[in-house]
Parts: C-alpha cells; sequence; structure tokens
C-alpha cells in the first residue's frame, strides 16, 4: 500500500499550520472530457450568500463519501474564518480558490493538531489552487515550552523507507507568532523539505523540533534549501537538520515525486 499523499498545492500560499495526514489509497479519479474544469460538476462557495454554500466545509460534506469523480469547489474571494477537514472517504475534490491574495482560510487554533488545524486532509486525490491558508495566533503550551508556539508541519512517516513526505516549493511561510517548521509526528522519520521558500521573522532560529524523538533525532530528515527571507538564516539551525544534495533536492522537488503512478496525468484541467 503506497502511503505517498495525492495532494497537490498549486498557487497557494502556506501560514503557519496545515495539516496532512496519511490515509489509505483512494480509487482513480474519473475526468469528465465534455467539462471545460474535467470535473463531474461544480459547487459554489459564495461568503455573500450568492452561491451553493456559503461554508467551504458545507460543500465538502456535501461530497458522498467514496466519491471517485473529480468535483470543483469553486470558492470565491473572501476571508472564510473556518476549519476545513476532508475526511479519507471523501476523495477527489478540487478546492480552487480565486487566488491566494483574494481567498484565505482562517483558524484560532489552540491545541491538538487534528483538532485545531486551520486545513486537515485526511483523503486522496486532492487538489487546492488559489487558496491561503492561515492559523491566527496558534497557542500550543502544553507546559513544556511555557510560551506561544506554532508548527508549520508535522509529519507522520512511520519507517525509513516509507515514501511519503512534505515538500514545499515558492511557499510564503509567514503569521503572528514564532513557530519551528516542523516535528515529527507519532514515529521519528518525519520528511520535509522547505525549498525556495520566502520564511518570515516568525521561524524560530533552531527551524525544527525533534519534539518526544530527540534520542532519535538523526532519523528524522528536515532540510531546507534556496530559502530566502528574515527566517531563512541557517545559523542557528538544530545541528541534526539534513543538508541535501543537489541530487537529493532534485528528487524531491521533481513533479516525478508526487507522480511515480502517473496520477497527474488524471487531474483537473487548468492546474499545471
Amino acid at each position: 500500500m503506497d502511503s505517498r499523499k495525492h495532494l497537490l498545492l498549486n498557487s497557494s500560499s502556506i501560514v503557519l499550520l496545515v495539516s496532512l495526514l496519511s490515509s489509505s489509497r483512494a480509487l482513480g479519479c474519473a475526468l469528465n472530457k465534455t467539462d471545460e474544469y474535467g470535473v463531474a460538476h461544480s459547487i459554489l462557495v459564495d461568503p455573500n450568500g450568492q452561491g451553493n454554500f456559503t461554508k467551504i466545509q458545507d460543500a465538502v460534506n456535501s461530497i458522498r463519501n467514496g466519491n471517485n469523480k473529480w468535483i470543483r469547489i469553486q470558492i470565491l474571494s473572501g476571508r472564510y474564518m473556518e476549519q476545513v477537514t476532508i475526511i479519507w472517504q471523501k476523495t477527489c475534490i478540487f478546492l480552487d480558490g480565486a487566488g491566494p491574495e483574494l481567498t484565505s482560510i482562517e483558524r484560532d487554533g489552540h491545541g491538538d493538531l487534528n483538532l485545531d488545524s486551520t486545513f486537515c486532509s485526511q483523503a486522496e486525490n486532492i487538489v487546492v489552487r488559489g487558496i491561503t491558508f492561515k492559523n491566527c495566533n496558534i497557542n500550543v503550551t502544553a507546559g513544556a515550552y511555557g510560551q506561544e508556539i506554532g508548527y508549520v508541519t508535522a509529519q507522520r512517516r512511520d519507517s525509513d523507507s516509507a515514501p511519503g513526505g512534505f515538500v514545499f516549493k515558492n511557499s510564503n511561510f509567514s503569521g503572528s507568532l514564532n513557530a519551528y517548521l516542523g516535528r515529527p509526528w507519532q514515529y521519528p522519520y518525519a520528511r520535509v523539505l522547505v525549498y525556495h521558500s520566502y520564511l518570515s521573522e516568525i521561524i524560530k532560529p533552531e527551524g525544527w523540533s525533534a519534539d518526544s524523538f530527540v534520542k532519535q533525532k538523526n532519523l528524522i530528515m528536515f532540510s531546507e534549501n534556496s530559502c530566502s527571507g528574515p527566517g531563512a538564516n541557517t545559523s542557528g539551525r538544530v545541528l541534526w537538520m539534513k543538508n541535501l544534495t543537489s541530487d537529493e533536492v532534485s528528487e524531491l522537488t521533481d513533479i516525478s515525486y508526487i507522480n511515480s503512478d502517473a496520477w497527474l496525468s488524471n487531474l483537473p484541467n487548468y492546474l499545471y
């Protein structure tokens, strides 16, 4: 069973905490060749009430479990103050925003990763375009830190040979409080690469956290490459952060990394 996520973020700005959870493999998603976007149908979300729904989550919930045809959720410009969760049964969804400067999803998260992430996708075959995700004023105290702190990622990878991982390319990391770029979740094999992205001053100098896996920190693969911004200075980074070779970076950032089974050829139109 291939645990690699089929989730594509296209022209989306990642701000603080986005949760992408592992799930079982989804069935292939059928394209509708008679539709401009290649989808079975579109659902319109308009915060002013002129669409099918005013909330993105309501639109997601309206899609039947076990769906195997691409469905486009067109999200008009606006600031959506909500949490969006896509459960594993709701596959083949295309979230299509009006642009990262026009459409944002924001939430004040204060604790558990699953409960308080702005965007949590458990499903495969999910495409996101033209949306900025924000987690405003995350307060993850948990006693140990004694201060407000955030995590951009909490990646779950259950073995060193598992193919999964998060790659952020041409993204913008900003927010209102200090944050680590990532920490492992449940296992010490997390793999995250931040590439060619802008890191604001909210990124902590250490960059990454081993969380409860300090004794196994060398198994964690956290890396940065060709980033800019005040938070991109790596001189204070944890010593166990991996320095990848150019070949390793190319392997992870090439489109083939998420296209090993040619799923991109079956995506809705106008994506890449």
